[in-house]
């Protein structure tokens, strides 16, 4: 089933810059480009994204001007099938001087584990599993941390915006009720940069059902992070000039989410759906055609999702 919600003509005419070319990554589109590596080398042992959960700061922003456009960069995808606390975890997105990342994708599998016997001496395995952005050591970093041990297959995919103008601290939701992002204003936007399963292997319930699902939205006065049944995400909010076709899907279903004339990006702003199933490609994604200069927004197997583009 296709939903569409708000239409408006996209502007356009401004030519195409590189925001970053990211090492061992690419541009989303199709089947895309993708990593999936592992190493032994330790890597972010606590989970950074989670730091800002307790912090009352929803409307300490950064202060800047979006007058001028948005560089164009490209849809970063990392895809992964073990757990073990290794930087293969996670892919450098670059500086996080004056750039600010949200998710694009999410597929595979989102089970808990608590995992195997037999593995690396000295390593803990993680038992939840996660797709986010953060920041850290001055640097964005897409991780991707599969919980159910080797060959649950997992993949996130992130974008990135030259810009810092009006941006929030991530905060996050896991049920019950929901939790205030930001004071509305006109120029502000709001995506996710989280999705991730929180429950332990005994319980494992997060995103298991069709109706488990975490979104971001404005109500005129406030931004807010909820959901519905038992999901857990994060989400942080920027500045923008404007924003439009604000696009959803359910079921097995791809849209065309936008133009890109040459300054737009579009991230996602809610993600819903049993994920469960064991493959890179079962999910909600964002992609992009170079040749047509387009967008275009997908899901599959029951899941939902939507999506917005902005300049």
């Amino acid at each position: 089933m296709r939903i569409d919600f708000i239409k408006h003509v996209p502007r356009g005419g401004l030519a195409l810059t590189a925001l970053m070319t990211v090492a061992l990554t690419g541009v989303v589109g199709g089947a895309g480009c993708a990593v999936d590596s592992e190493d032994t080398d330790p890597s972010r042992e606590t989970d950074t994204a989670d730091t800002a959960d307790t912090a009352d700061t929803a409307d300490t922003e950064n202060v800047g001007s979006t007058t001028q456009a948005f560089s164009w960069g490209t849809l970063t995808r990392l895809n992964r099938s073990h757990n073990l606390p290794t930087s293969a975890n996670r892919v450098d997105l670059g500086t996080s001087t004056g750039v600010t990342c949200f998710l694009a994708g999410v597929g595979g599998n989102l089970s808990s584990s608590g995992g195997a016997p037999g593995t690396v001496p000295g390593h803990t395995l993680y038992t939840t599993a996660n797709v986010d952005v953060y920041t850290a050591d001055g640097r964005w970093w897409l991780q991707v941390r599969s919980g159910t041990g080797h060959g649950a297959r997992l993949s996130g995919v992130a974008m990135c915006v030259n810009s810092i103008a009006g941006q929030t601290a991530e905060k996050s939701w896991s049920g019950g009720s929901r939790v205030e992002l930001a004071t509305a204003t006109s120029a502000r936007r709001c995506y996710l940069t989280r999705v991730s399963n929180q429950d332990p292997y005994y319980t494992d319930n997060n995103f298991s059902a069709s109706t488990d699902e975490v979104r971001v939205w404005s109500d005129g006065a406030k931004w807010w992070i909820g959901g519905s049944g038992n999901a857990h995400g994060s989400a942080r909010c920027i500045n923008v000039n404007g924003s439009y076709n604000y696009g959803g899907l359910v079921g097995n279903a791809t849209m065309e989410l936008g133009y890109n004339g040459g300054d737009v990006q579009c991230a996602l702003t809610s993600v819903g759906g049993r994920f469960r199933t064991n493959s890179y490609d079962s999910g909600v994604f964002i992609t992009y055609n170079a040749g047509l200069g387009r967008y275009y927004m997908s899901s599959t197997s029951g899941k939902s999702v939507t999506g917005q583009c902005f300049w």
